[in-house]
């Protein structure tokens, strides 16, 4: 569990919403701008992200974010893009370059930020093509104003089958208990099979493995019909959730059926959670551009989810602006038929790729 979405997840919605996001592209986008940020910026982005101090360990673990990202076997597909998008003419630090092409295997673009309807389209196709149209766009043309001269995008995609799937002919409508309250009637997905379960005090643990054994959902389901108690601490929730995952036993599953998309800006959050230089007119982004003083604008964050019988489809793109600077023995059963956290992961890596929450069907 990565400190930076230890930081985040309380902040992203109250308890009553869905909650959806991929802390791997996000920290994928800003780690690219902690490339090029020098002093009280860098630190600050640093403490942030939770990433290395010494600069020669901060490249390996970006560098190992992205080759984990970079692993597609026949059973699953799993893809990662990083993009710079610069004004033309603006002359990024050579180094810099080499860092973002060697360590995140991005691409330089060059675009005329005076057309911005050009550019909006060219990002946004851009954004399509790496999350196999799931997430169409990522910015409009608000995002881009006369100071913008640098855009820095991620795209994360996964698509993994269950290794014990689900029979489509056992998928009934049943009540889900909302967080707010309300009780629709949603498809809930059957099975009885073996699988890695836990409990603790708070919840229940399932692991459900996709294809290829590399890669699973774990949910945490609450004893209450609230998960306050794991957002408030996710990164504590998720370590007690993999200790006390057991034997594989055998569990009646119930599960839901579900379609989510999310978007977040985040430039508010992220200067509340201590990135109060970066978004500045005192930020020092010397280290990407020596020709004008650069300050992060804008983070928008995009999610897609979709979980049916067969297994499970993902996508998340991040895009970053910068403008320049103005001055059991038996059955088990689990039902998860009201709010629940969960985690996509890689379970070699124990690396996050995506987290949401379910409150409301």
């Amino acid at each position: 569990m990565s400190i930076f979405a230890n930081k985040l997840h309380p902040t992203l919605a109250p308890s009553n919403e869905n909650v959806f996001y991929s802390p791997h592209s996000l920290l994928s986008a800003l780690g690219m701008c902690a490339a090029g940020a020098k002093n009280e910026t860098l630190n600050e982005l640093v403490k942030l992200l939770g990433v290395p101090e010494d600069e020669e360990e901060r490249k390996a673990y970006f560098r190992q974010l992205v080759e984990e990202c970079t692993v597609n076997g026949k059973e699953y597909e799993l893809t990662t893009a990083n993009a710079l998008w610069s004004r033309t003419g603006l002359m990024l630090v050579q180094e810099f370059l080499d860092v973002v092409q060697r360590d995140y295997g991005g691409s330089l673009n060059e675009v005329d930020f005076d057309y911005p309807s050009f550019v909006v389209k060219k990002i946004n196709d851009w954004c399509k093509e790496q999350t196999k149209d799931k997430i169409k766009e990522i910015i409009d043309e608000k995002f881009i104003d006369e100071d913008t001269l640098l855009i820095l995008t991620n795209a994360i995609y996964f698509l993994g089958k269950w290794q014990s799937q689900f029979d489509k002919s056992k998928t009934k409508d049943e009540v889900f208990h909302n967080a707010d309250g309300k009780q629709p009637k949603i498809p809930m997905m059957k099975q009885n099979g073996k699988f890695q379960y836990g409990e603790t005090e708070l919840f229940q643990v399932l692991e459900m493995p996709y294809q290829g054994d590399d890669f699973s959902m774990m949910v945490l389901l609450p004893n209450t019909e609230s998960t306050e108690h794991i957002d408030q601490n996710l990164a504590n929730s998720y370590q007690l959730a993999i200790d006390s995952l057991q034997r594989t036993k055998e569990v009646h599953v119930s599960f839901p059926k579900f379609t989510l998309e999310t978007k977040y800006e985040l430039g508010p959050t992220l200067v509340e959670l201590g990135a109060k230089c970066a978004f500045s007119d005192y930020a020092n982004f010397s280290g990407i551009t020596k020709e004008e003083r650069l300050k992060i604008s804008e983070v928008v964050h995009k999610a897609f989810v979709k979980c049916d019988e067969e297994g499970t489809e993902a996508a998340a793109v991040t895009a970053v602006s910068m403008a320049r600077c103005l001055s059991v023995s038996r059955p088990i059963v689990f039902i998860a038929n009201h709010p629940f956290v969960f985690f996509i992961r890689n379970v070699k890596t124990n690396t996050i790729l995506f987290v949401g929450r379910i409150a409301n069907m």
